[in-house]
């Protein structure tokens, strides 16, 4: 009896250490378990932020992708504004280049047309003394003229006085000539 006492004690044991592994089991299990989840929890959280920052960075590859398209417009901008530039320069310079040759033709026309009004003032003038010489040849010669008419009437009316006097007395032709002579 004493060997099943021993027996059934040891059985006892035996169960208890089974039971108790059991548990010990069980609390491991749960205590796995709770790892798993916290680890699921982690991982889930992991995956989020993992998800988080693939969306930005897609969000950074599109907006690369959008600031790469902007720099080649720009860069084609600044392509075109150069050639523009280039044509506005070369166009100013001949702008320039015609200006510099309008002002010599101006000045040139300036000049002729100077020269012009200068040979049209001397033409002016020359008519201008032309025609007062003109005038003055026309008033000496009427004066002339007039002379010559008054010197023939003069001359009519000495002639004609003469023969007056060559009538008259001698002592009156006398006097006559001492009264023209006063």
């Amino acid at each position: 009896m004493q060997n099943l006492r021993r027996i059934s004690s040891e059985s006892r044991a035996l169960k208890d250490a089974e039971i108790f592994e059991t548990l010990s089991e069980k609390s491991r299990v749960n205590s796995l378990r709770d790892e798993l989840a916290e680890l699921k929890k982690y991982q889930s959280q992991k995956v989020s932020e993992l998800d988080s920052f693939l969306q930005i960075s897609q969000n950074l590859i599109q907006s690369n992708e959008e600031l790469q398209t902007k720099l080649k417009s720009e860069e084609d901008q600044t392509h075109d504004l150069k050639q523009k530039i280039e044509r506005t320069t070369t166009m100013t310079q001949q702008q320039e280049r015609l200006i510099q040759i309008l002002q010599d033709e101006v000045g040139k026309a300036k000049f002729r047309i100077t020269e012009r009004m200068r040979r049209q003032d001397e033409k002016r003038r020359i008519k201008y003394d032309l025609t007062s010489k003109s005038h003055q040849i026309e008033r000496i010669s009427k004066n002339e003229q007039n002379q010559i008419d008054q010197s023939f009437d003069e001359q009519v009316e000495d002639e004609d006085e003469n023969e007056i006097e060559d009538n008259l007395d001698p002592e009156k032709a006398k006097l006559m000539n001492q009264l023209e002579q006063v």
